[in-house]
């Protein structure tokens, strides 16, 4: 029995990671598909399939109200990430990005909770199916893709050197005791860059775990109430599967939130100590 898989009677609690799918062999190099890398790829290729009739339906003047609302989101967009940067120069730099992110994890919790309805109707496709931000090797990924591009930003903005200068020997001040100190806070600061790492990959990926198994235990608890009870007992989830959305929306904020502060950091020239 795989370490991954345990057979009981009851709600179906997926494993911190996707199972394996199919494993291809190429060169004597095992490349594994899993549950998660399928999923993911179905939310990437709707996502691009949403873009490209959003583009071509928005590009004429069929969908006004639309197209207005769509402003309006994009406007609304550029004004929070421009009080967070300070300068909205900067911030317009950073849209497209922060705006993806945005997109692809929002995208990622709401197919998630559409994987997680089918599932519970299917339970057979959980074979292939799975809420792609409930796997940790998700969200360190792209917890670690959000850092190490502000590493990249700080490095372009302040230089390879100077930049890393500071976290190895920042060896200033006035008083020699503020030297020894400071060399000593550059190597926090350091360790605090990992530690984002952890804290983005974590905080996501805790919540949308947590709602994943806190919908598996509701949707058991649905099929066995009595069929007395009628309807009841098939719509028992529905109302956490409302409120999961709503942990959707505010995780990918909070994600794209952090994204920008983190980037903003990196940006600016002045060191902070």
């Amino acid at each position: 029995m795989s370490s991954q898989e345990v057979h009981h009677e009851g709600p179906h609690i997926p494993w911190t990671q996707g199972d394996s799918i199919y494993v291809f062999d190429i060169a004597g190099y095992q490349i594994d598909i899993t549950t998660t890398i399928f999923s993911t790829w179905i939310v990437m290729v709707v996502i691009l399939l949403i873009a490209l009739l959003f583009n071509r339906a928005l590009s004429g003047n069929k969908f006004p109200r639309i197209k207005q609302a769509w402003l309006h989101f994009i406007s609304s967009l550029d004004t929070f990430i421009s009080d967070i940067f300070g300068d909205k120069g900067r911030a317009r730099f950073f849209l497209p990005v922060l705006a993806s992110i945005f997109t692809f994890v929002l995208f990622g919790n709401l197919f998630g909770l559409l994987f997680d309805y089918i599932n519970f109707g299917v339970p057979s496709l959980h074979a292939y199916l799975r809420p792609i931000n409930s796997d940790l090797n998700t969200t360190l990924v792209l917890g670690m893709g959000v850092v190490i591009s502000a590493q990249i930003v700080a490095i372009i903005r302040k230089g390879f050197f100077h930049h890393f200068w500071h976290y190895l020997f920042n060896y200033s001040g006035e008083m020699l005791i503020e030297k020894i100190i400071n060399v000593f806070v550059g190597w926090l600061h350091f360790i605090g860059e990992l530690a984002r790492i952890v804290s983005l990959s974590l905080r996501l990926f805790s919540n949308i775990f947590a709602g994943v198994i806190l919908l598996g235990v509701m949707f058991y608890i649905g099929t066995i109430i009595p069929h007395t009870y009628g309807i009841f007992g098939a719509m028992f989830a529905l109302p956490f599967w409302f409120f999961e959305l709503l942990v959707a929306l505010l995780q990918a904020f909070i994600f794209m939130t952090l994204s920008s502060i983190y980037l903003k950091e990196a940006s600016v020239l002045e060191e902070h100590h």
